[in-house]
């Protein structure tokens, strides 16, 4: 396949407004063959720069001029003064950050030494060339999710590739199976009780309810009895993570599979963790943070949040948070529930600027057709996938609680039979 870049124009130097958002530089910069880039900003700090490296690599150089951001002149001055003797042609300006003065004031700059301006539109993807017609051409794509957590200082933990668990490929029919039996998975207090044991790997449990039974034993030898489904496997640790919800993000992951494998989506992750680039002294707010899925489609960042019991109002508001904070302005959540929220709940999905929702059954019929056009405030949903939800709680024991019943000759059947 041809290099897009080598393609196109190549530019001695390249003049770029920095506004709020870095993700516009990057693009500029991604779009050409240039080793020059200047940076007209309004005071920030080192770290911006070293972003940008991170991101397109140590083979350019990155230059700063810090100007007023309500003074064209200064603006053209410093633009034409870091320049020097260059001019024509070999020089263009991304002139989509920073502020309208600013803009008037590289304008002129360009205007001045015969330039060549343009503008990243990232509602349509193309980049506009400003002189002349206003000629269009397409955003050449960003084809991993991590340049959108770099550019805005913060580092990668764990990538959250598929492959890190070897065992997710080996229950792949077991998670699309669960689907089917989501309400009974989540019935009446399953969640609540297996969640207990979410952060013990190892520890042995015994959860039993209407048309459910699961248990891990002392040895680690898991069993599941869920409808049609009998499940063995002879060691599985976290076996209760998996119960709780991790079944529900990787049944997520698994229906954006195709997507990824067509090209309509550039980059798939699955529990990507991430942390501040520098850390964050005395700091409550922020830390590692772990997505459930992410990927992009080459254009915008998107984050899933899974939830596989009940969905409430501060999901909302924290994936909400996460889009903002995380991803930027070029960034959408989504929230992907098994069980349809309050009335409430939805209306503020709908209110969203920044997030959407599938829910139910939208999982399975609207989910993989929608989720790449999907925008802020959109809701898909759909029945609870199924059947009747049990009535009665399940009955639960730990390793050292009275009545625990250790299911030892259940696991002849070893090695995550079905």
């Amino acid at each position: 396949m041809a290099d897009p870049v080598k393609e196109r124009e190549g530019f001695d130097v390249i003049v770029h407004l920095l506004g709020e958002q870095r993700l516009p530089v990057c693009l500029g910069i991604r779009q050409f063959k240039c080793p020059r880039h200047i940076v007209v900003h309004s005071g920030v700090p080192e770290e911006v720069r070293d972003s940008l490296l991170r991101v397109v690599g140590a083979d350019v150089r990155i230059e700063g001029v810090r100007v007023h951001p309500y003074d064209p002149h200064e603006s053209r001055e410093k633009i034409l003064s870091a320049l020097g003797n260059i001019s024509g042609r070999a020089v263009a300006f991304n002139l989509t950050g920073g502020t309208k003065l600013m803009f008037a004031g590289a304008s002129a700059a360009c205007e001045h030494i015969s330039g060549k301006p343009f503008y990243i539109e990232t509602l349509r993807n193309e980049l506009i060339w400003l002189d002349r017609d206003f000629t269009r051409t397409p955003i050449i794509q960003i084809r991993s999710v991590e340049p959108f957590f770099l550019l805005n200082g913060f580092r990668i933990l764990k990538p959250g590739l598929w492959d890190d668990d070897p065992a997710r490929a080996a229950r792949i029919e077991l998670t699309l199976s669960l689907w089917s039996h989501a309400r009974t998975l989540g019935g009446r207090g399953v969640y609540r009780d297996i969640a207990e044991f979410n952060d013990k790997p190892g520890q042995p449990f015994h959860i039993e309810g209407p048309f459910i039974r699961a248990e891990l034993s002392r040895t680690g030898q898991a069993s599941l009895d869920i409808g049609d489904i009998h499940y063995r496997c002879d060691r599985w640790p976290d076996f209760a993570r998996y119960l709780s919800g991790g079944w529900f993000e990787e049944f997520t992951y698994l229906q954006l599979k195709p997507l990824l494998e067509s090209q309509r989506i550039r980059d798939l992750r699955i529990g990507l963790k991430i942390d501040w680039q520098t850390p964050v002294q005395n700091s409550g707010t922020f830390g590692a943070q772990e997505f459930d899925v992410a990927f992009t489609d080459g254009h915008r960042l998107t984050l899933i949040e899974c939830k596989a019991g009940a969905l409430r109002t501060e999901h909302v508001m924290t994936l909400e948070n996460h889009v903002r904070h995380y991803g930027g302005v070029v960034s959408i959540g989504a929230l992907a529930t098994v069980f349809p929220p309050h009335p409430s709940t939805r209306k503020k999905i709908e209110c969203s600027s920044s997030i959407c929702g599938f829910l139910g059954n939208a999982m399975e019929d609207k989910f993989v057709k929608n989720i790449v056009i999907a925008e802020p405030g959109q809701v898909f949903s759909g029945p609870i996938p199924g059947g009747k939800a049990p009535s009665r709680p399940p009955r639960h024991s730990g390793a050292h609680s009275r009545g625990f019943r250790p299911l030892e000759n259940a696991f002849r059947d070893l090695g995550g039979t079905r």
